[in-house]
């Protein structure tokens, strides 16, 4: 059969599981539906500002997908085939922006990730539910023009200009539209069950780890919200940010369990001795040690003892897995070791140029990790405060450092928008992942 309706060229086709229809896209910007059989029109797909060129249909037979020149991947709901007040035109039910024209799509099995690359040189993931960008993957000299994605979305085939075909493997496995402002922190509950989050909206959340599921809200800040701390039984959660509050709720009900209000605004907090002790960093250089203690049958939080020896203010402080060696950074390029019960600092670690941003323990604590504005991660000896290696790589400051939970790497990343790898035996760079975007890491 000849089937004749686009106003204009017919840039793709694909028929639907079940045979029965025929789609194609066209330069005339819409996605037209036709009976197999008899070529007849069924419905039209409106909606794109610009002419389409790449088609596909999820394996369910639920959505139509496709993008083309206005740089944008849209979706349509399909109507069932018996709704008989289907509309004759369909509007998109999502789109998705691409810096350039978008040349190949596809999407798992039940439409929830829809995958589209073209001539911006990259394959990006897109999130069905929340409409957000998953990931995406760099590598292609040129243009992408061919895409597929495996029915269970574990695996991305592409092939482009640059006569490459690649095989990509997702690394993000949900995402979720968490906050109404930036995330400040993330941690783990003690069990890994849960996510707590901190965030410029003033509200610090709990998610399910397996789902990314909301599980609770804990607001009361009047400010953004910096730094978050899981007691190690997981039972004491605790927050505090700019509006210079230190708050402790109970994971199990979120019922506030008790506040304090520090002089200055919160750049860092622990908990230490299973939510008995909470450990506070500020703007002001001093590092404060709270105890959680009963007045009246009432929990609150007082004042044990100030670490003063910092001449800068603090960015941040991690325990050892001993739970009572603490180090602290700040913007006086020093790394400084307190025993938890002293108010005066063991040793300070000096070799950092400028201001020190994060800090890292390995598993065991024998081990130190240090990033910072001199564009450098060190390895420190935990106990002697002998630097081990300087890793040097970034060109611009590095903002974060973390541990492999093996030990036997070490990841970094900053204003380079790079994420480095390093051997912590041999002191070199084992990977290198390259990260598009408009902000620093």
């Amino acid at each position: 059969n000849l089937i004749a309706g686009h106003e204009g060229g017919a840039t793709a086709a694909r028929f639907s599981a079940d045979g029965k229809s025929l789609f194609s896209a066209g330069a005339d910007k819409t996605v037209r539906q036709w009976n197999a059989a008899t070529g007849e029109p069924i419905r039209t797909f409106v909606g794109s500002t610009g002419a389409l060129n790449s088609l596909a249909l999820t394996r369910d037979g639920k959505q139509v997908i496709a993008g083309g020149a206005d740089m944008k991947v849209y979706v349509w709901q399909l109507p069932a085939a018996d709704d008989d007040k289907a509309p004759a035109q369909v509007q998109p039910l999502a789109s998705y922006t691409h810096p350039a024209a978008v040349r190949a799509v596809s999407a798992s099995a039940d439409g929830g990730i829809v995958a589209a690359a073209g001539d911006d040189k990259f394959v990006r993931l897109w999130d069905a539910a929340s409409g957000q960008e998953r990931e995406h993957f760099v590598g292609h000299t040129a243009a992408v023009l061919a895409i597929e994605l495996s029915v269970d979305g574990r695996i991305v085939i592409s092939g482009g200009a640059d006569k490459t075909l690649r095989r990509w493997q997702p690394a993000v496995v949900g995402t979720v539209a968490a906050h109404e402002g930036e995330i400040h922190d993330v941690v783990f509950s003690s069990d890994g069950e849960h996510i707590f989050t901190a965030a410029a909206d003033k509200t610090a959340r709990q998610w399910k780890t397996a789902d990314l599921t909301a599980v609770r809200t804990y607001e009361g800040f009047t400010g953004p919200v910096k730094s978050l701390a899981v007691s190690a039984d997981g039972t004491l959660f605790a927050g505090g940010g700019d509006d210079a509050i230190a708050r402790v709720w109970s994971t199990t009900d979120g019922a506030d369990v008790a506040s304090v209000k520090t002089p200055v605004a919160i750049t860092s907090l622990l908990l230490a001795d299973n939510g008995n002790k909470l450990i506070v960093a500020g703007g002001d250089n001093i590092v404060r040690n709270y105890g959680l203690v009963q007045v009246d049958g009432t929990p609150q939080l007082s004042l044990t003892h100030e670490c003063v020896g910092h001449t800068e203010p603090l960015a941040r402080v991690a325990l050892a897995a001993d739970g009572h060696t603490l180090f602290s950074t700040a913007a006086d390029e020093t790394i400084k070791r307190w025993y938890a019960a002293s108010a005066h600092p063991r040793l300070a670690l000096a070799e950092h140029k400028a201001a020190v941003y994060s800090l890292a323990y390995n598993a065991d604590g024998s081990r130190l990790a240090s990033a910072g504005a001199d564009n450098s991660v060190r390895l420190w000896d935990a106990a002697t405060g002998q630097q081990i290696h300087h890793f040097a790589g970034h060109a611009s400051q590095v903002n974060a450092v973390a541990f492999h939970p093996e030990g036997k790497e070490l990841g970094s990343c900053g204003r380079d928008a790079v994420i480095r790898i390093w051997d912590v035996e041999s002191g070199e760079e084992t990977a290198k992942i390259m990260v598009d975007t408009s902000d620093n890491l």
